[in-house]
């Protein structure tokens, strides 16, 4: 009789677990897909100043709107509390433009405090070089990863989007064991993946608190869409962990 209460129990934790739709990750970040757009504006990313990032719907990565990061001092971004979790990914889909060597674009950063102080306060930083080669800042310098990006043919104004279809590149950057000794870090790029040697720390060995699109210093314009930030879904693990003891109740009563 006990076993069966058990049992019960157990599946009607999992089947609330099923009612209730939540994923195993939680997405931080909102209007990921740049989908939603108030008078030129993406909605609810913070802007460093008027026009860093404008609307590029002439031929967008998906759906009916991209956003188009302006080179210069720019940034689009938003705010991401990782609460302490030491696991967590995010991924993007990008196209960027040819560019004269000894430069460099796509600059994707997370930033421990306000990044509006452009120059303070990043945590981790991915570049992409004139070859195409996407580098990461280890904390002590820019790493080369391999990794080559499909670039877009320049057939308009130079450096700027003004009517290209872009080439599309997907970039997965995953953390495990942030901020620990046994931290890694990997990065996906079309495919292909670059991880960092265990251990080896980020600029401030700190949980990002924000996650940035950076123009600065940016040779060309490059096109971001379909971004997502995501952690372990709380009420989820709670649920498994609430399981994991049901059970463990039950294996002792028997």
């Amino acid at each position: 009789m006990i076993t069966l209460k058990c049992s019960s129990l157990c599946l009607v934790i999992v089947c609330f677990a099923a009612a209730t739709g939540s994923p195993l990750m939680a997405d931080l970040v909102i209007n990921g897909d740049f989908e939603s757009v108030t008078g030129g504006t993406f909605d609810s990313w913070t802007y460093g100043s008027a026009g860093s990032a404008t609307d590029y719907n002439t031929a967008p990565l998906a759906g009916s709107h991209t956003a188009n990061v302006v080179a210069g001092d720019n940034a689009i971004w938003q705010q991401v509390s990782l609460d302490g979790l030491t696991d967590f990914s995010w991924e993007l889909d990008y196209a960027s433009l040819p560019f004269s060597s000894g430069s460099r674009s796509l600059h994707v950063t997370t930033y421990k405090t306000d990044p509006s102080d452009l120059f303070n306060g990043n945590v981790d930083s991915i570049r992409l070089t004139s070859t195409g080669e996407l580098q990461y800042h280890n904390g002590a310098g820019w790493v080369n990863t391999g990794l080559l990006s499909n670039l877009t043919p320049d057939t308009g104004t130079l450096l700027v989007f003004d009517g290209e279809t872009p080439v599309l590149n997907h970039l997965k950057f995953v953390a495990s064991g942030y901020g620990s000794p046994e931290q890694v870090i990997s990065l996906t790029l079309n495919g292909s993946t670059y991880t960092s040697p265990a251990g080896q720390t980020s600029v401030m060995n700190a949980a990002p608190e924000y996650f940035v699109l950076l123009g600065l210093l940016s040779a060309s314009d490059y096109l971001v869409d379909n971004v997502t930030f995501v952690v372990p879904e709380p009420s989820v693990l709670m649920i498994l962990v609430a399981g994991g003891l049901s059970l463990l109740a039950c294996s002792r009563r028997k």
